[in-house]
This record gives structure tokens, C-alpha cells and sequence, in this order.
């Protein structure tokens, strides 16, 4: 079953991640003749009324499973404290050879 993401959350969908039948692990012994327990697809009205995750929480699981963030850009995360800091952008720097600028981007 397909889920529309504008009306399922993360958690949402986790929880069903969770539900969904493992396959038994080898050797291990199996009550139900070897067959894995089929739930079916579960209706939208019948999911838990999960908050989403706070954005920090968001940003850590995108990095944890993917290596990389694919809901902002890495700068986005420090740009108030580059902002704050009257950082310099990298592709400005050649007009401030030879004194002290902080940088910041690519």
C-alpha cells in the first residue's frame, strides 16, 4: 500500500516499518509450520496519531542512514552564526589576501 507523505508522518511510517513480518531467523525454531504472518496493509485511519519529528531529529536519522542531510544544505544549519561572524564568502577571498577575514562556503 502506497502512503500519501502529506498525510503520514515519519513516525507514522516507522510504526510500520516496526510492524512489518521479519523473516524467521535461520535455524530458529518456527511455531506456525515456517510460514511468516502476513498483517495486510494497514489503513491510514488505523495509524497511532504520531507527532512529527522535531527538525533535529529529522537531521540526525537523514545522517545516520544516508551519510549526508537531503532536507537542507549543510550551511543552511550554521547560517546565523556565519551571518553573525561577518564571515567572508570563499569566492570573495582574492580581494582579502594578506589580512585576517573569516571565511565560510565554497
Amino acid at each position: 500500500m502506497r502512503y500519501d507523505r502529506r498525510r503520514v508522518t515519519r513516525p507514522q511510517m516507522m510504526w510500520l516499518v516496526d510492524l512489518a513480518p521479519c523473516p524467521p531467523l535461520r535455524g530458529a525454531a518456527r511455531g506456525n509450520g515456517g510460514e511468516v504472518l502476513e498483517l495486510g496493509p494497514t489503513p491510514i485511519a488505523a495509524l497511532p496519531p504520531l507527532p512529527e519529528y522535531d527538525v533535529d531529529r529529522q537531521l540526525r536519522d537523514e545522517f545516520a542512514v544516508l551519510g549526508f542531510l537531503a532536507s537542507c544544505h549543510p550551511m543552511a544549519l550554521v547560517a546565523d552564526t556565519v551571518r553573525a561572524m561577518h564571515a567572508v564568502p570563499a569566492t570573495a577571498l582574492r580581494a582579502h589576501v594578506g589580512s585576517w577575514s573569516p571565511a565560510s562556503g565554497c
